[in-house]
C-alpha cells in the first residue's frame, strides 16, 4: 500500500513537472547571450565562461586511433553520389522542420524587442540597405508569427543618413511547457531514426542487391 502511495506522488510531481515552463532569453547588443531555465534552475549557454588552468598538464603518450569504419550515411554517400546525399539532407530537413514548428507552435513569446539601424557609405546605399532589412525583418517576424503565439513586440527599423552607422539592439524571452519540449524533441527523434533506418537500407553493399535480384 506504502508502494502504491508513494508511486502515485512520484508521478503527480511528474505530471506537474512537465506543465511547467521552460524559458529562454536571449539578447545581442555588442556580444550574443543566451539562458536557460527551469523553475529555479538557471543556465547560461552564451557566452561560455572561461575556463580556468587547473595546473600543468601531463603529456601523454597518444596511442594510433583504430580505424573507424564508415558510417551508413558515408557508404550512402560513396555508392548514391551527391544526389543521394541531398536526398538525405531534404528528408531530415523535413524532419526538423515539422519538429521545429510542431515546438514553436506551442511556445509562447514572453517579449520581443528589436531596435535595428541601418546606414551605409553614402545616401542612396542606407536607403538600399534599409529597404532590404525592412524586408528581411518583415519576412522573419511574419514566419515567427504564424506558428508562435507573441505577448508583446516593439520592433524599430530606422535608417541612419547622418553617420552611416548600423546598430543592432535584440532581446526575446520565450516560454514553453516542458510537455511540449519533451513530446517535440521525441518526434524529432523519432523521425530522424526512421530516415536513418529507411536510408542506411539502401546503403548495403552493392553485390548483395544483385544477389537479392537474381
Amino acid at each position: 500500500m506504502t508502494g502504491l502511495i508513494i508511486t502515485g506522488v512520484v508521478f503527480s510531481l511528474l505530471a506537474v513537472l512537465l506543465f511547467c515552463s521552460v524559458f529562454v532569453e536571449a539578447s545581442f547588443e555588442e556580444e550574443f547571450s543566451a539562458r536557460i531555465g527551469f523553475l529555479f534552475l538557471h543556465y547560461r549557454l552564451l557566452p561560455r565562461p572561461e575556463e580556468k588552468p587547473t595546473g600543468p598538464k601531463i603529456q601523454k603518450k597518444e596511442k594510433p586511433a583504430p580505424e573507424k569504419k564508415p558510417s551508413k550515411i558515408k557508404e550512402l554517400f560513396h555508392q548514391k553520389g551527391l544526389g543521394g546525399f541531398l536526398e538525405l539532407l531534404k528528408a531530415f530537413t523535413r524532419v526538423a522542420y515539422t519538429g521545429a514548428k510542431k515546438l514553436l507552435s506551442h511556445t509562447v513569446v514572453r517579449k520581443l524587442s528589436l531596435d535595428l539601424t541601418v546606414g551605409g557609405d553614402d545616401a542612396a546605399q542606407t536607403a538600399l540597405n534599409y529597404g532590404r532589412a525592412c524586408g528581411a525583418v518583415s519576412t522573419a517576424l511574419t514566419a515567427l508569427l504564424s506558428v508562435a503565439n507573441c505577448k508583446e513586440r516593439n520592433v524599430t527599423v530606422a535608417p541612419d543618413f547622418q553617420k552611416g552607422e548600423n546598430r543592432v539592439r535584440f532581446r526575446v524571452r520565450a516560454t514553453v511547457r516542458l510537455f511540449f519540449l519533451f513530446s517535440a524533441a521525441l518526434s524529432a527523434l523519432t523521425g530522424f531514426i526512421k530516415v536513418y533506418l529507411k536510408y542506411g537500407k539502401k546503403s548495403g553493399h552493392p553485390d548483395q542487391k544483385e544477389k537479392a535480384v537474381l
